[in-house]
Order: C-alpha cells, then sequence, then structure tokens
C-alpha cells in the first residue's frame, strides 16, 4: 500500500527521508545546531576553555621572562610549548562569541582594537617586538564584520580580494605573515562553528601549523588543542561554570604584561 501526503500534510516516506537526512546531517557536521537551550548549556565549557587559554598563555609568556633572564634562546625553548595552544583557543573563543553570544556586534570588534592597542606599548617593551595576540583576532573579527555588512556579492568579492592582497603583501614581513595567519584562523573557525562541519578542521590545523614552527612536537600539540573544542561543543550538559566576567578577560592581556614587566623588566 503506497503511503501519500495528503494535502497540507507530510506523507511517512517524507517524514522517514527527514529523518534518515537529519541522522545523515549529524554525522557530517557533528552539531545539530545552536539553540538557547545548547548555547546555555555549552557556555560553561567555553568559559573552561578560556580559563585554559589564559593559564597556557600566562605560562609562555613567564616562561619567556625566566629565560630571557637567564640569556637562553627562549623562541626554541620547549618551556614554551603551552603557549601554543593558547592562540587557537582565543581564535575559536573569538569567533564562537562574535557569532552566538555578541549582541552589538560592532561594539564587540571595537573593544578589540581598543585592547590590542593598549596592549601593543607593554607587548613591544616586555618581549622587545611588536604584534601582540589582540591584533590578529581585531583583524579577524574585522573582517567577519565587514563581509556581513557586504550585502551585494561584488562587494564580498571584493572584500575577499582586499584580504587576499593583505595575506599576499604579509608574505614580505614574518610578523606580518603569522598575524594574516591568525586572523584567517578567526575566520576559519567562525565558518565552522557556523556550519558545524567537522571536515573544516583540516584546514584548520594546517593552518595552525602554519602559525607555528613545524614539527612532530608542535604537530602533536596542535592536534590536541582540537579535541577540547570539539568537546566544548558536543557536552551539551556543560562543564560546573567558573564564570568570568568579559572584562576580566579583556583587562587580563595588558595586565599580566604589565605584571611580568615589573617582575622580569624593572625600571
Amino acid at each position: 500500500m503506497e503511503c501519500k501526503a495528503e494535502k497540507g500534510g507530510v506523507g511517512v516516506d517524507s517524514v522517514l527521508g527527514l529523518q534518515s537526512q537529519e541522522v545523515r546531517r549529524t554525522w557530517v557536521l557533528g552539531f545539530s545546531g545552536y539553540d538557547a537551550a545548547r548555547l546555555e548549556g555549552i557556555s560553561p565549557n567555553l568559559t573552561w576553555l578560556k580559563w585554559l587559554a589564559i593559564a597556557a598563555m600566562l605560562f609562555d609568556h613567564a616562561a619567556w621572562g625566566v629565560l630571557a633572564s637567564l640569556h637562553l634562546d627562549a623562541g626554541a625553548s620547549l618551556w614554551r610549548l603551552p603557549g601554543r595552544i593558547s592562540i587557537p583557543f582565543f581564535a575559536f573563543l573569538i569567533a564562537f562569541n562574535y557569532n552566538f553570544f555578541t549582541r552589538d556586534k560592532k561594539k564587540f570588534v571595537l573593544r578589540l582594537w581598543l585592547f590590542a592597542a593598549l596592549s601593543e606599548p607593554l607587548y613591544c617593551f616586555y618581549f622587545g617586538c611588536d604584534g601582540n595576540a589582540f591584533l590578529p583576532l581585531a583583524i579577524g573579527s574585522t573582517f567577519l564584520l565587514a563581509s556581513e555588512a557586504a550585502a551585494t556579492d561584488l562587494k564580498k568579492y571584493l572584500l575577499c580580494a582586499v584580504f587576499t592582497l593583505c595575506c599576499m603583501l604579509s608574505l614580505f614581513s614574518v610578523w606580518s605573515f603569522a598575524v594574516m595567519l591568525v586572523a584567517s584562523l578567526v575566520w576559519l573557525f567562525s565558518v565552522f562553528v557556523k556550519s558545524g562541519r567537522l571536515l573544516l578542521l583540516l584546514p584548520i590545523y594546517l593552518l595552525m601549523l602554519l602559525c607555528n614552527q613545524i614539527n612532530w612536537i608542535f604537530a602533536a600539540v596542535l592536534l590536541a588543542t582540537l579535541a577540547p573544542i570539539v568537546a566544548a561543543l558536543k557536552m551539551d550538559a556543560g562543564l560546573p561554570s567558573l564564570g568570568m566576567n568579559k572584562w576580566v578577560g579583556y583587562c587580563f592581556y595588558p595586565g599580566h604584561l604589565i605584571l611580568l614587566i615589573l617582575v622580569f623588566r624593572p625600571l
């Protein structure tokens, strides 16, 4: 007996077809969407990631100060290995918060630029070079905002052309190249969290490798950073909430640089 859809209704075959499509979609994408309840459930997980990123960054920067005071090569030391996970975590958190937890995206991007400007002199004084972490995150979020504001396909193509040109120009400077790579990482993470496609983790991982020295130790550490990111999105129940005011996350970066300057580079 053939099941047919009644007028204004849905047939059994159609229902089963939709269900099978949803099952395939869940397996391919890895996630079933972000409603209000799910966002509330995974919010504590993201806070844990933020604390982990902050701890890794603080360890990395403090290790640089210790090694520099001992006149050792800080750049090649394995003591700075934990810091490699901080940028991927921050890029992911920026992309996710931009898409799901930000009421005013323009203010969100402006805050990133503000703290990038505040942190740059401190970063330059402590490390002796430019390029604080806020800068590539601000650039990446700016391109996200600009791509949404580009209403026509032509404007989006022009935006992609400008971004590509910036990437090409960055090849003439190691620092500029790293900045554009991290900015691209923010964009890729944004595509990932909106689509949920697990396959996007492959170019994300390759991009993270380009942002760092490519050897098997760094490759293993960077690969390990993807596991807590996926786990944070998959664990709907969430972890116990640690809580963090958004301004704590913003102010910690210039604040910890001031503290490290006082400890390792006294005037």
